[in-house]
C-alpha cells in the first residue's frame, strides 16, 4: 500500500470513530434527560409532612372535669381512661357538629380538626381504665339486670353490647361501662328514659328503648353493679 494510500484510510478511521463518539454522546444526552424531568415530577408531588399535634396542650381543656389521668375528679363527669377509640371519637364529633349537646362542652372543641379528635381519642384510650368499687345496696338486682336483663318489660341485658366484663365492643363501637361512676351512668339512662339524649341513633335509639323500661331504684341498681366490674 502506498503511503497516499495509508493516510487515505488514517484520516477515514478518524471519521468514523468521530462520527461513532458523536452518535454515542447524542444518544447518552437523550437518556439523561428523562432521569432529571422525572426527579422533578416526584419533588413536585411529594406530599406534605402532617403538622405534629401536641396531645397534652390539646387535651389541657378536658383536664378539669377529666382528670390528668383521664378520671373524672367530680363523679358527675365521664371516665374517659380506656374508652373505646371508636365509640369517644363518635361522641366528640357527635359534640362537635352539635348532633349531642353538653352544656360545659359547648364551645371547648368546636374548632378542633379530625385528625385532632382522632387524637384525642386515641390518647384517652390508651390510658389504663379505672377500676371501681360497688356498694352493697342493691348489688344482686344490679347484677340480675346487667346480665339477664328485665324479660317481663323487654329490657335486654346489659352484657348483649357491653360484654360480661364492661369493656364494650370495639368493633361495633359500644362503649367500655366497667368502672364508670354512679351518679354520670344514672343521669345517662334518665336522659335516654327522657329522650334528653339520641346518641344512640345510629343503633336505632337502643339505648332509650332499655332506659324507658327502667325505673330510678334500677337504674341506680345497674349502675352501682358496673362501677364494680373490671
Amino acid at each position: 500500500m502506498s503511503r497516499l494510500s495509508r493516510l487515505t484510510s488514517f484520516y477515514t478511521s478518524i471519521f468514523l470513530c468521530g462520527g461513532v463518539l458523536l452518535s454515542w454522546a447524542s444518544v447518552a444526552e437523550n437518556e439523561v434527560a428523562p432521569a432529571e424531568s422525572t426527579t422533578e415530577s416526584v419533588s413536585s408531588i411529594s406530599p406534605e409532612a402532617e403538622p405534629v399535634i401536641d396531645i397534652v396542650s390539646l387535651t389541657a381543656v378536658c383536664v378539669a372535669c377529666h382528670g390528668d389521668d383521664g378520671n373524672a375528679l367530680i363523679p358527675e363527669y365521664p371516665n374517659l381512661a380506656g374508652q373505646n377509640e371508636k365509640y369517644l371519637l363518635h361522641q366528640l364529633r357527635q359534640i362537635r357538629s352539635g348532633e349531642r349537646v353538653i352544656p360545659l362542652m359547648v364551645g371547648q372543641i368546636d374548632n378542633m380538626s379530625d385528625a385532632e379528635l382522632q387524637a384525642m381519642a386515641t390518647y384517652y384510650a390508651s390510658m389504663p381504665g379505672k377500676i371501681g368499687q360497688a356498694t352493697p345496696d342493691n348489688l344482686d338486682l344490679g347484677e340480675a339486670i346487667y346480665r339477664g336483663g328485665i324479660i317481663a318489660k323487654g329490657v335486654a341485658a346489659c352484657t348483649a353490647c357491653h360484654a360480661p366484663n364492661g369493656n364494650g365492643n370495639y368493633l361495633a363501637g359500644f362503649p367500655r361501662i366497667a368502672g364508670q361512676n354512679v351518679e354520670f351512668t344514672v343521669t345517662a339512662l334518665r336522659e335516654y328514659r327522657e329522650g334528653m339524649r339520641e346518641s344512640d341513633e345510629n343503633f336505632g335509639g337502643m339505648m332509650r328503648d332499655i332506659a324507658a323500661g327502667l325505673t330510678d331504684t334500677e337504674m341506680a341498681a345497674v349502675a352501682n353493679y358496673i362501677k364494680g366490674l373490671y
